[in-house]
């Protein structure tokens, strides 16, 4: 299939042009919508979106154990999180932490037989949400009822203790929107809800010692303390071993319907410059280093320099491979993507839904063609006739939100992560 044609099955119809003119330099923030640039809370967290149905809709993060699942399991989990406004990334990245989407996942507490002997209930945590008795979920007061769920197919599961134990929730404070950090939180210790990252939850000694002792690898810093933020730093970790996005049924959403996961954080890290600038001409601190990392010794045009930073710094953090190996002039990079087949035309550009994450290419010869000047920016959203980019070297020679008309004449082409 043709780069042209992949990207024309997004649906978007051919624009008619435009009359907008370039907001050079705007620094007021894109509209918000489905698919549209993350809330700050949620850009932490590798890819997940906050729609409770995924963005492209009825789509999920990719995380390991979830791919393995049915489709009959996806589908309950969209349908569950469409019912209760609870993003659908939270719930799996969720169960990916408590149980690796296992549904016979299983916990005995080590001193079960003690407990036993002494008269006392033993303890369990079981199937997907590692639920315990002590969520008195209806059914499954007893610890042998929550032993019993082990015993449940993970779609009988997401239908009788899944679906219950979520539902019930829903109207919990700090539920609906939960980002996954939050929904982690949510299913391990509720209670604790709301308070500050650095809020202890359990220790190795006082009255949460078996708090402690039963979930250990939430202590991340060895300090013999859980805390809140301890507690978000593993739901990130899960995040980050997703894979882009799937459907349904199972399949891979490609680059023509969303963002990929190297997408998502490319825009995350480029989020991040917004407002570094320049000290002198092409020069200044990070500009420098970003030139250094291609090999290149400052002063330099720098746009392309800080787009190439942008997704080499993303893929290292999400440990993939960064799809070519960047060039600080933009139309050296935008050749770079030709020869691996993911570069279009401008008309391309035009008459697709780019995703978040694409990279715009323009001309800057004079005249248009007849030199190697160029400049490059990344796509944060799609606004019909026009695009909300992030881009270096603007004319304030700073890194910042720009809205750019889609029947710019000196657009060139696009490039897609």
């Amino acid at each position: 299939m043709s780069m042209s044609t992949l990207l024309l099955l997004t649906g978007a119809a051919l624009l008619a042009g435009s009359s907008a003119a370039t907001a050079q330099g705007s620094k007021s923030a894109p509209p918000a919508g489905a698919g549209a640039p993350l809330p700050p809370e949620w850009l932490r967290w590798r890819g997940a979106r906050p729609e409770p149905e995924g963005w492209p809709h009825r789509t999920v993060l990719a995380v390991p154990g979830l791919i393995r699942q049915s489709p009959q399991v996806r589908r309950l989990l969209l349908d569950l999180a469409r019912d209760t406004g609870i993003p659908v990334d939270s719930i799996a990245t969720t169960i990916e932490h408590e149980s690796h989407w296992n549904p016979q996942a299983l916990y005995e507490a080590p001193d079960n037989a003690a407990r036993i002997a002494a008269g006392q209930a033993p303890f369990y945590a079981a199937g997907l949400c590692q639920v315990t008795p002590s969520a008195r979920l209806p059914g499954f007061g007893s610890p042998e009822a929550v032993k019993g769920i082990a015993a449940m197919s993970a779609a009988q599961q997401m239908a009788e203790v899944v679906r219950p134990l979520w539902f019930r929730a829903r109207n919990e404070p700090h539920v609906r929107g939960a980002h996954p950090g939050m929904a982690l939180l949510k299913n391990f210790m509720p209670q604790f809800a709301g308070n500050p990252d650095d809020f202890v939850i359990a220790e190795k000694t006082g009255i949460r010692k078996p708090i402690f002792a039963a979930n250990r690898p939430f202590d991340r810093n060895k300090d013999n303390t859980i805390t809140i933020g301890e507690v978000y730093d593993a739901a990130e970790a899960v995040c980050a071993t997703a894979r882009g996005r799937i459907d349904e049924d199972g399949n891979r959403v490609e680059a023509n319907r969303s963002a990929t996961a190297l997408s998502f954080e490319t825009i995350a890290v480029a989020r991040l410059l917004l407002g570094v600038g320049e000290t002198g001409p092409n020069t200044g601190p990070q500009i420098d280093e970003w030139a250094r990392e291609l090999g290149l010794e400052p002063p330099l045009q720098w746009c392309a320099a800080f787009v190439s930073h942008c997704f080499r710094t993303a893929a290292k953090r999400i440990s993939v491979a960064a799809p070519v190996r960047g060039s600080a002039h933009a139309k050296s990079l935008m050749a770079q993507f030709e020869a691996i087949g993911r570069a279009g035309s401008a008309a391309v550009a035009r008459a697709s839904a780019l995703p978040a994450g694409s990279l715009l290419f323009w001309d800057r010869s004079d005249p248009p063609g007849s030199g190697p000047q160029g400049h490059v920016g990344i796509v944060e959203s799609d606004e019909g006739a026009l695009w909300w980019t992030i881009e270096g070297n603007t004319v304030e020679n700073d890194v910042r939100r720009v809205l750019r008309p889609k029947d710019d004449p000196r657009l060139i082409g696009m490039a897609l992560l």
